[in-house]
């Protein structure tokens, strides 16, 4: 979905070694959690770049004040418009709706909930020939708010780690996916 980080705020992390360390710890245990309570939440593994039609794993840090839910939105309809093209765009139109309710789950208060927050459909394709395919999409999120004071910056600000996946689920996969997380209906 591309980078949204506010570039002063980075640039002002990236110049400070201390902070970078700080950083790039807060950032892995970000990942290490956002990856586990994917695996917690749906049953299996982040698919793989193999395994996934699109896979995006990012962090970003951001003002509150920062407008981020359209360069998001942006990003994403270019990651599944390059994955799904000719008759399959109705499943990149589906996957859309997806980030944009994750991103009102995170923004769409008025003020950016932290912790984590996810969204995930059942995406269903049918071909010409009728064939159907079920895809997953997952957004996932975690958020966490930022102390100026610890890290000498002026005010507050948010470091969110995101990851976004669509992927067909083997036969196994998706059975532990059904079971984990029943409220999935194929749309």
């Amino acid at each position: 979905m591309g980078s949204h980080s506010n570039s002063d705020l980075n640039k002002h992390i990236q110049d400070n070694s201390q902070l970078l360390a700080k950083m790039t710890s807060l950032t892995n245990q970000l990942q290490t959690d956002l990856l586990l309570n994917f695996q917690t939440t749906a049953g299996v593994p982040f698919p793989s770049v193999v395994e996934a039609h699109v896979r995006q794993l990012q962090y970003d840090m951001v003002y509150s004040t920062d407008p981020i839910t359209d360069e998001y939105m942006s990003g994403a309809k270019t990651l599944l418009d390059a994955a799904f093209g000719g008759d399959e765009v109705d499943i990149a139109n589906k996957a859309l709706d997806v980030v944009q309710v994750l991103l009102n789950n995170i923004v769409g208060s008025g003020s950016i909930q932290t912790g984590g927050t996810n969204q995930s459909e059942m995406l269903t394709h049918k071909d010409k020939a009728g064939k159907e395919t079920e895809y997953v999409c997952c957004a996932f999120a975690q958020t966490e708010e930022c102390n100026a004071q610890d890290w000498l910056t002026q005010t507050n600000f948010y470091v969110s780690y995101y990851a976004y996946v669509v992927f067909i689920p083997s036969e196994i996969q998706l059975a532990t996916i059904k079971q984990k997380m029943p409220e999935l209906v194929a749309q």
